[in-house]
């Protein structure tokens, strides 16, 4: 489970992910930055929400897998 709340320990964490890997992101505890850098992975398919999860939580599917919407606990997968 990813703790941290800033930029910089989230991407030491998803530089040391391996592919397939996952990630429990809970992002009320982040900065802003650190969730814009979150939204920076998302578009960049290095972080993708885990697409089965977010269906259950959350109508706009689209949103949440495209970065727009970030929910407040989420499941990602490193690509």
């Amino acid at each position: 489970m990813y703790n941290a709340n800033n930029i910089r320990t989230l991407k030491k964490v998803v530089r040391e992910m391996n592919q397939g890997e996952k990630l429990y992101i809970n992002a009320i505890c982040l900065t802003v930055n650190a969730i814009e850098q979150l939204r920076e992975y998302i578009k960049e398919n290095v972080l993708l929400p885990d697409k089965s999860e977010a269906e259950q939580l959350y109508n706009d599917i689209s949103s949440v897998m495209s970065g727009k919407t970030i929910l407040p606990q989420m499941t990602y997968i490193r690509q």
